[in-house]
């Protein structure tokens, strides 16, 4: 693997989350690779699940992934992110079985029928994908004893809020982004959303008021956060915030989170010596 391959998938995941690259400058040495890549691993995997319309596409591209993993296990890595990730002594001494629980949950995810009664019911529904994501993250900058919960609870909130970014786009998308109590309190049809409907608009700031109170419940769970999940969790807070304050917040979540300035630089900061401190870690409060 040549460091340009590697480095250029970064970079296209820098550009999807540009957001996240307020913490390149904090991960350096052995670990920096293994972490970016693991990141990066991971967008693609959920733009698999959840971006793929086609079953049958979706399956052989996440099956193809447990070939891969597989093979990287032998030593016979192909793609750039797991030959980084297997090259690497704390990677490569994770469980098998912490590989491939994500793509095992995001295959039964894909088969499991849409529909969804609330938020709550959701969460339930996307939770495995999650708390599998959550594990492997968290074993990866942690260690393998450490709990996930809130990374977990992070990851599927974050899925959410940007599931409900992409509605104009994808009404119908997995379990939709809009639960069925909402669409029936605010008289919507999944075929017939505007974007401009006021009706909708109303119905998206119930779902974001629903989040944010999820949210909050969430920094109660415990476990602790890799800098590059809690820099997407102030992200994501701080989009959903706004977009609750907007006329047209759907419009708002699309345009995704503001150009990062000196404020959001700091934050970095701060998060990445919280990181290495423990303070991101509810069990040492």
């Amino acid at each position: 693997m040549s460091d340009g391959a590697f480095e250029s998938l970064v970079e296209a995941w820098r550009r999807a989350r540009p957001e996240l690259a307020l913490a390149l400058p904090y991960l350096r040495g052995a670990e920096r690779q293994p972490r970016l890549a693991l990141a990066c691993l991971e967008q693609q995997w959920l733009e698999t699940t959840y971006g793929v319309a086609e079953n049958e596409v979706a399956a052989a591209k996440l099956g193809w992934w447990l070939e891969e993993l597989e093979a990287a296990r032998l030593g016979r890595a192909r793609h750039p992110f797991t030959q980084v990730l297997f090259a690497d002594d704390r990677a490569r001494s994770l469980q098998m079985s912490l590989w491939q629980a994500p793509i095992q949950a995001a295959l039964r995810l894909r088969d499991t029928p849409g529909g969804a009664a609330d938020l709550a019911a959701q969460q339930a529904r996307d939770a495995p994908l999650h708390e599998a994501l959550a594990r492997l993250e968290t074993a990866l900058w942690f260690g393998p004893g450490a709990p996930a919960g809130r990374a977990a609870a992070a990851s599927g909130l974050g899925h959410r809020l940007a599931a409900l970014a992409r509605l104009p786009e994808a009404p119908h998308a997995g379990a939709g982004p809009l639960p069925m109590n909402l669409l029936a309190r605010h008289q919507l049809q999944l075929g017939a959303l505007a974007q401009d409907d006021p009706l909708l608009a109303a119905a998206v700031r119930d779902q974001l008021d629903a989040l944010d109170c999820a949210w909050t419940r969430a920094q109660k769970l415990v476990g602790p956060l890799s800098l590059l999940r809690a820099l997407a969790e102030r992200a994501d807070r701080r989009l959903l915030r706004q977009a609750r304050r907007d006329r047209q917040p759907l419009r708002r979540l699309s345009l995704g989170p503001r150009r990062a300035g000196l404020g959001d630089a700091l934050a970095a900061w701060r998060l990445a010596r919280a990181v290495r401190g423990g303070a991101l870690d509810n069990r040492r409060h």
